[in-house]
């Protein structure tokens, strides 16, 4: 399978979410880290403010 890269760099967040004596860990869905364990993260949206992105991705895991 070839993998395809953007022309450009992709800006992208990631948060450590602790809960008592917890951490929130996420599954990978897609390869090529498919069924990896992970914190909760993605892509910031252009223009979106860092902030916002880091609680987006979060709320979509």
């Amino acid at each position: 399978m070839k993998r395809e890269y953007p022309e450009g760099p992709i800006v992208g967040v990631g948060a450590i979410i602790l809960d008592a004596r917890r951490i929130l860990l996420v599954r990978r869905g897609k390869e090529p880290s498919r069924g990896l364990w992970t914190f909760p993260g993605g892509a910031v949206e252009l223009g979106e403010p860092i902030e916002l992105a880091v609680r987006r991705e979060v709320l979509e895991e």
